[in-house]
């Protein structure tokens, strides 16, 4: 990759970023979400095995659902969020690896049923020095 991300975008996702505990009265369009989750689903992630799964959670009900599972300093961010986004890992996502990655899935999935594929194993949970 040749073209650098100027300064002022390095600071806006990497230096200055910060998690945010409130929200403007804003909504959240459908349009929004919809652009959101197609950068997403484009994330790199090993032979394009895509595990992770969205749940977008917009409505009062729903939101009530997911907050009484919460911890407690988190019920009240979710209740006021316009929006929440459960993201999920799909254990079975190598059975879609015929259709994400079909010029070469069998290099990677020799049993396209396993819970545990090779990139399951280099996924999230790995280790750093």
């Amino acid at each position: 990759m040749t073209i650098r991300l100027d300064e002022p975008a390095l600071d806006r996702l990497f230096r200055t970023a910060r998690t945010r505990n409130g929200w403007t009265e804003r909504v959240v369009t459908e349009d929004q979400l919809r652009e959101l989750y197609d950068l997403l689903k484009f994330g790199p992630t090993s032979a394009n095995c895509c595990p992770a799964r969205f749940v977008w959670v917009r409505s009062a009900e729903g939101k009530e659902k997911l907050a009484a599972h919460a911890a407690p300093g988190n019920a009240q961010k979710i209740l006021a969020a316009p929006v929440t986004v459960i993201i999920g890992h799909d254990l079975e996502f190598g059975q879609q690896m015929p259709t994400l990655f079909p010029a070469r899935w069998e290099q990677f999935f020799s049993d396209p049923t396993s819970r545990k594929p090779p990139p399951f194993a280099m996924g999230p949970f790995r280790e750093h020095p």
